[in-house]
């Protein structure tokens, strides 16, 4: 399973990512944190029709925390749960999504403890025996 969080999970926040003929753009509107759901929208600036194409993809999903994630796994009965993480850039510095991106050389660590940060990317593992 492929998670993310981080503190800037829960605000808004909006990236984007150049390409040759278009720019895109991943927008989180909003962050409710009574029920941990959150509005993200994908934006298109098409560079050679001088169009955009505003929330060509919209949806509204909830933001599971690690230890729901966990306690959910457990109680479908898996028989463990691992995390591996990667701390990401820190959105305040950084504005373009390709920083986000995991090439070759990008290594997450299995980990039992991680402090909270602006931005991590993790994999959650269940073992079923």
């Amino acid at each position: 399973m492929d998670v993310y969080g981080g503190t800037s999970s829960e605000r808004e926040l909006r990236l984007q990512r150049k390409f040759p003929n278009f720019t895109y753009v991943w927008e989180q509107a909003e962050f409710n944190i009574i029920h941990r759901t959150t509005r993200i929208s994908l934006h298109f600036n098409l560079r050679k029709q001088q169009r955009k194409l505003l929330h060509a993809f919209s949806y509204t999903w909830r933001l599971w925390s690690l230890p729901e994630i966990k306690d959910c796994l457990e109680e479908a009965g898996f028989k463990s749960v691992h995390f591996w993480l990667r701390q990401m850039p820190d959105t305040n510095d950084v504005k373009s999504s390709q920083a986000f991106t995991a090439g070759r050389d990008v290594k997450y660590e299995e980990v039992t403890t991680f402090q909270q940060e602006d931005a991590w990317n993790a994999y959650v593992v269940a073992v079923a025996n």
